[in-house]
């Protein structure tokens, strides 16, 4: 079969053309789960989120906040089975999650430079199909050369993975030890210079049965071998190029531009309101009686 070496990789002019490998997608090791009540659904009480201890491979240690903007399932199975993280969907629905980060001390927002996600057990059977949406700060999507996985870029920031074939008994144990059937059914997801991202998850059935969907912080892809320890064959890889520029350090994060432009437009408009008041001003003070401008004044009369 093929090897990393085959891989297929689109980035636009400017961009170094390299085939990823293991090292390149670091992982973000799944510690815990320190708060469990993804849509309100529980097993906890309170704030609404499903909160992840993470810890990058720098050993920086954060939260991995998810919440639900659109979720509806009950709390079996959520949170964490084994090493990997496990969210659990309704049957017809699809859910719509906003991932982002936290200092593990301060609590306070962070952006993470690099990090690898994997999912698994992208499949269809009689409780429903899944689907895969990623959309935000992701730089590189990978799958497998065989992939089962139905890949649609529906934006440059955006890109989706649809099930096509039929699920097969045996859910994934070790993230790095996959059989064929299931390792064609993950893919693995990069990103860079991340601080929020979002997640669709759904599954299309017409009965109103449950789905788990499961993920590791690591790059499964690139990194698993098969039972027996043969590699195995590396897949397409997709690129948004704006992220692994910003990634690269070669352009500046969105968000950061608009701020600046935000602030030069407000310093400018509060230069002119200055220069307008000023010159009001300065009008005023010229128009004083006796002026020849002034509707009091009369030429004198020649008598020649």
């Amino acid at each position: 079969g093929g090897g990393v070496g085959d891989v297929n990789v689109f980035l636009g002019e400017g961009v170094k053309r390299t085939h990823p490998h293991c090292p390149d997608f670091p992982k973000l090791d799944i510690l815990e789960v320190t708060h469990n009540n993804l849509g309100n659904v529980g097993p906890d009480t309170g704030t609404e989120g499903l909160y992840y201890h993470v810890k990058t491979e720098k050993g920086e240690e954060m939260y991995m906040d998810v919440h639900a903007t659109s979720f509806k399932s009950d709390n079996a199975g959520m949170g964490m089975r084994g090493a990997f993280g496990s969210i659990n969907v309704a049957g017809n629905t699809e859910a719509l999650l906003h991932v982002s980060f936290r200092d593990f001390e301060t609590k306070k927002p962070v952006v993470v430079d690099d990090f690898s996600l994997s999912f698994f057990d992208l499949d269809h059977d009689q409780s429903g199909l899944k689907a895969l949406t990623i959309e935000g700060d992701w730089s590189m999507a990978v799958v497998a050369q065989e992939t089962s996985l139905l890949v649609h870029r529906a934006a440059e920031s955006k890109i989706a993975f649809h099930a096509t074939e039929e699920s097969e008994p045996g859910d994934p144990e070790d993230p790095n030890v996959l059989t064929l059937n299931q390792y064609n059914k993950a893919v693995t997801v990069r990103f860079q210079h991340a601080d929020h991202f979002r997640i669709g998850l759904q599954v299309k059935t017409g009965a109103q049965v449950n789905r788990i969907f499961e993920f590791t912080g690591g790059a499964s892809i690139l990194c698993a071998k098969s039972p027996t320890g043969k590699a195995l064959p590396v897949g397409q890889v997709y690129v948004n190029e704006h992220q692994l520029k910003v990634g690269h350090g070669e352009v500046k994060h969105d968000r950061k531009w608009w701020w600046m432009l935000a602030m030069l437009s407000m310093l400018a408009a509060l230069i002119f309101a200055l220069i307008f008041i000023i010159s009001s001003l300065h009008d005023t003070a010229a128009k004083v009686p006796g002026d020849s401008e002034s509707p009091s004044y009369r030429p004198p009369r020649s008598w020649c």
